[in-house]
């Protein structure tokens, strides 16, 4: 789907469907299959997949959103010139868009927190949620300051952590991250012009 093609409401609709949507998903089956002893069994057996499950819906939300984006500001390959905002290995996309931004002056609370989602969305990608090398010290070290309180949202409130890595080393998602994903995402689109403002008289974001 193309900005042409996709007005602010059914563009808010694709995030939630895909953030709060996979969540009361879940939640459905647990309760149809918990009424029942045969549906207790087909449960035990389904739900080590619901983390993946919650993985494949982070993959298609930032995937909408950066097509969404790139839309209207296509990122030119090779990337040339542009900062490593994003550290090593580089998200590219990001780079470009961050440093189109903040040499015009744009500052945006939320960079840090959206490039660790685009990390979180590599491991499920690329290795069914499993760290990868490389993205693997970001993701340790942001869920560190999950923890200890240096993550905060817009208005300066701090951010819980919304998740685990196992001893697997497997990222295990609470149902918090799909709401920062979700107010994030939103964000990131009114703030790269592809949605005006909410509330265009304030500028102010309502909550999504």
């Amino acid at each position: 789907m193309s900005r042409r093609s996709i007005d602010t409401t059914s563009r808010l609709g694709v995030v939630r469907m895909l953030t709060r949507g996979i969540l009361e998903c879940i939640e459905r089956e647990k309760t149809i299959l918990g009424s029942s002893e045969e549906g207790l069994k087909r449960l035990e057996k389904i739900s080590p997949h619901f983390n993946k499950l919650k993985g494949t819906a982070i993959v298609g939300c930032i995937s909408f959103v950066e097509s969404e984006v790139s839309d209207i500001k296509p990122v030119p390959y090779p990337v040339k010139s542009v900062p490593k905002y994003s550290g090593h290995p580089r998200i590219r996309n990001l780079d470009f868009w961050r440093h189109q931004f903040d040499r015009n002056g744009t500052r945006w609370y939320g960079w840090d927190e959206f490039v660790n989602f685009y990390r979180i969305r590599h491991c499920f990608a690329h290795n069914k949620g499993i760290l990868l090398k490389g993205h693997d010290q970001h993701l340790i070290d942001f869920r560190e300051k999950l923890e200890k309180g240096l993550v905060k949202d817009r208005y300066g409130r701090q951010v819980d952590p919304y998740y685990n890595i196992s001893s697997q080393n497997e990222i295990i998602l609470e149902n918090d991250a799909f709401n920062r994903l979700r107010i994030l995402c939103m964000e990131f689109l009114i703030l790269t012009g592809v949605e005006p403002p909410v509330t265009p008289n304030t500028g102010e974001v309502i909550s999504f």
